[in-house]
């Protein structure tokens, strides 16, 4: 909510991998969602002109930023080019770099997807595959190690009851919150 992350950068002085949100252009980019934001001479532009980007070190000028969007249309980033000098914006270069931005969203859904494949929706604990591929790789270690695995059955008793109770929703949280009290007592992984 209040920085810019660099996930990647070059041309950047180095360790310069973030900064606040409030100067940062990319920010700009969440005015227009559908569109991508050009700014050929940053100087000129009263969005950007006062911006410590802009007057300072770093001597920004042109900018231009396409949306990176979530699969319900929630802009998450951009991907924008900085440049150091004004100039035009090639159209065949911003429909690159709206395309290169579709490119990044679908890499980031297909991460996502393959991420979710591995949890139960409901709780966001590990799932059966999510088990089954840390069982194997539990024991495959061991065996390369001469040690052993051990696993633990967890059950609910009398589940059925609280579903009978609670209604279906209710199940769904006593299930929730066994799940958070699971992983508040095992921690991570």
């Amino acid at each position: 909510r209040d920085r810019v992350w660099f996930k990647s950068s070059r041309g950047l002085p180095p360790g310069v991998t973030e900064g606040p949100r409030d100067i940062a252009a990319c920010a700009h980019v969440l005015d227009s969602p559908d569109d991508v934001l050009v700014c050929p001479d940053a100087r000129l532009d009263p969005r950007f002109r006062d911006s410590p980007l802009v007057t300072g070190e770093f001597g920004m000028r042109f900018y231009a930023g396409a949306p990176l969007k979530s699969p319900t249309g929630e802009v998450l980033g951009s991907l924008c080019i900085i440049d150091r000098e004004p100039r035009e914006a090639d159209p065949q270069v911003i429909e690159a770099l709206r395309d290169l931005a579709q490119g990044v969203t679908t890499a980031l859904r297909i991460h996502e997807m393959s991420e979710l494949a591995l949890k139960d929706p409901l709780t966001g604990l590990g799932n059966r595959r999510m088990f089954e591929e840390a069982l194997t790789d539990a024991v495959e270690r061991a065996r390369r190690e001469g040690a052993f695995v051990a696993t633990a059955l967890i059950d609910l008793d009398r589940f059925k009851s609280f579903n009978d109770v609670l209604g279906h929703s209710g199940g769904d949280a006593v299930l929730r919150e066994a799940g958070q009290r699971i992983a508040r007592t095992l921690g991570a992984g």
